[in-house]
């Protein structure tokens, strides 16, 4: 990454600087992954009034049941694994196809997620970063338009390269003992001539997934 130099005549050592300044990176002990979770917006919720669902905060769904590893990689809710540390580069928000009891998630609901929908991240309820769900591509995912299930259309925030989703200016040090939190907010706007609400959910309800992509310290290294 631009912000990352390799020491001199340290081989595997570099030097990256984030919003706290320079800090030396060995790369024995530190690996290029993900921290994130998924979120359901289910029908009873969706509704014109102004709304919020929040990311990190559980580990488990509206049901109660554990969120799955293709949900969440988080073990405790808001915060990193003990001995973790992570030096956050990207911030990825995407809506999911998934598909329940036969119904799936439209085209104009998947486009009203990345239209109408802010999204705020925060760190100690401090804003890292804010704005609506289409300026935080992921980078994975498929591109273009197919045809699932029935005559469905299939889209993705972006496109499906990691390399190409932009980065953080200033990258963000988050340590285990951080609060982190992803905010999603739909607003009944009344400044249009008519306000614009929520999408028509199914009865399964829609994921959202929210993903944050840097480097993290593995719990136990060597170095």
């Amino acid at each position: 990454m631009a912000n990352m130099k390799q020491v001199p005549g340290k081989p595997g050592q570099f030097k990256v600087t984030t919003a706290e300044g320079a800090k030396i990176v060995k790369l024995v002990e530190w690996r290029e992954d993900y921290i994130y979770d998924t979120i359901e917006m289910v029908a009873t919720i969706g509704a014109a009034a102004a709304n919020e669902w929040m990311f990190f905060v559980s580990t488990s769904g509206p049901a109660g049941a554990p969120k799955t590893k293709a949900d969440t990689n988080l073990r405790t809710p808001r915060r990193l694994s003990s001995g973790q540390e992570m030096i956050l580069n990207q911030i990825g928000v995407t809506p999911l196809h998934n598909r329940i009891n036969s119904v799936e998630i439209s085209n104009i609901d998947f486009a009203w997620v990345l239209e109408r929908l802010s999204y705020k991240f925060e760190i100690n309820q401090i804003p890292m970063a804010e704005g609506p769900v289409g300026f935080f591509p992921p980078g994975w995912g498929g591109t273009g338009v197919a045809t699932i299930g029935g005559a469905v259309g299939f889209m993705t925030n972006g496109v499906a390269s990691p390399a190409a989703v932009p980065r953080l200016l200033v990258p963000q040090n988050i340590y285990v003992e951080n609060d982190i939190s992803g905010t999603l907010t739909h607003s009944n706007v009344a400044w249009t001539t008519t306000a614009y609400v929520a999408p028509t959910i199914p009865a399964g309800g829609l994921l959202v997934r929210n993903s944050l992509r840097g480097y993290i310290k593995t719990a136990v290294g060597k170095g």
